[in-house]
């Protein structure tokens, strides 16, 4: 398996970078980084586990764990949102081949 990352400066906001690994078609692992700022900061590690196990062309499954992670945490995003994880991840997606 491999990391594959896409950033963007969200308008008016900060820098963000996503870094995954799949494994058939579905995120392995991920990573979220970047200049922002996310309260409390644990939750980081939060929003990461809850791109595990999903399928980046599955956007609305995508958009529902992590605002469910957003509002179980009572996490404050600032400088992004969760639709610029979403689009990050649905831009890197992860083929069926991936891992091969």
């Amino acid at each position: 398996m491999s990391w594959a990352a896409a950033e963007r400066k969200v308008p008016g906001g900060k820098l963000i970078r996503l870094k995954v690994e799949c494994k058939d078609g579905s995120v392995a692992q991920a990573m979220i980084e970047g200049d922002f700022f996310l309260y409390p900061e644990e939750g980081l590690a939060s929003l990461e586990r809850a791109l595990v196990n999903v399928r980046p062309s599955d956007v609305q499954e995508v958009t529902a764990r992590l605002e469910r992670t957003v509002q179980a945490g009572r996490m404050e995003l600032i400088g992004f949102a969760v639709k610029d994880v979403v689009e990050l991840l649905e831009e890197i997606g992860c083929s069926r081949t991936d891992g091969v």
